[in-house]
């Protein structure tokens, strides 16, 4: 199914980065999260009898905790009704917005995905 989206008709858009646990960032994080927070190899994690010198990092890889980021646009339109795009599509959708508000060309190839 082609959707038409007509620029002129959109009221305005925002663009953010979810993550499964409700956490939204307006930019990508640099580093890995755990539940929006950013961890790092040189965050030590409380000791256990198992594994008594383990990095923040190094727990959240072995029990599968580290937050997946994925790219949200919503475009709401002024009769209050709204189109939602992820990923991949949502970064293409809000470079042509970009481009249409501020009279620019399309440039995508700047923001990719996010680690």
């Amino acid at each position: 199914m082609n959707l038409v989206l007509d620029m002129n008709k959109v009221a305005y858009a925002t663009f953010k980065w979810v993550n499964g646990k409700g956490s939204e960032r307006l930019e990508c994080p640099d580093q890995p999260t755990v539940n929006g927070q950013e961890v790092t190899e040189s965050d030590m994690a409380p000791a256990t009898s198992i594994r008594p010198r383990e990095s923040m990092l190094a727990r959240a890889r072995s029990r599968g905790l580290l937050d997946t980021w994925t790219a949200l646009c919503i475009f709401q339109f002024s009769n209050s009704h709204s189109l939602t795009f992820k990923d991949k599509e949502a970064i293409e959708l809000w470079g042509a917005w970009k481009g249409h508000i501020f009279n620019r060309p399309t440039n995508n190839k700047k923001k990719g995905k996010c680690k």
